[in-house]
């Protein structure tokens, strides 16, 4: 069984630190006063530094925040459905429009298979139109009837390739 790391407690932070402070006092350094000064100085050049750093970090995170949202408001507050599927057709990620269209709360939505809400009568042409996209690496457009646990309804599906670094198709949108 793997070692858990375990934090140090506040209160072995601050042992530490008098141990440490108490052995200084009894061994202060050899050092000449003008390399003090050098030292000081270096210090307030790396604290001015970290300040710099971390304001930078706040602003990143502050545009991460604001891209988040953007993707939120234009992904899953869209009014069409939107999903990722695997090579296979398993479910990955749906946008609240697509999981309303099935009638499903996104959790119970993800992982199943799209095949399953496609009516039997109809599967060839979502296995054609998947095998088009995975072929051809480009966009493919198919229509088909699916079905939510009331009602069947048409669908124009729109599909496009997502890409690796490598340029290999891994699913479809």
């Amino acid at each position: 069984m793997p070692k858990k790391s375990r934090k140090p407690k506040p209160e072995d932070v601050e042992s530490l630190r008098v141990r440490a402070e108490t052995l200084l006092r009894e061994n202060p350094p050899d050092i000449p006063k003008e390399d003090l000064a050098a030292l000081v100085y270096e210090l307030q050049v790396h604290q001015i530094e970290l300040q710099m750093q971390n304001e930078e970090l706040r602003e990143a995170h502050q545009k991460l925040e604001e891209s988040r949202n953007r993707y939120y408001e234009l992904y899953d507050l869209a009014p069409v459905g939107y999903i990722t599927m695997t090579a296979s057709g398993v479910i990955q990620e749906c946008n609240l429009a697509a999981a309303d269209m099935f009638g499903m709360v996104r959790s119970r939505f993800l992982n199943k298979l799209f095949q399953g809400f496609v009516l039997p009568d109809e599967l060839h042409l979502f296995e054609s139109h998947r095998r088009r996209l995975f072929d051809n690496k480009a966009n493919d457009t198919c229509e088909l009837r699916l079905r939510n646990k009331d009602q069947v309804f048409f669908c124009r599906m729109e599909s496009a390739c997502g890409k690796d670094h490598q340029g290999n198709v891994v699913n479809f949108r």
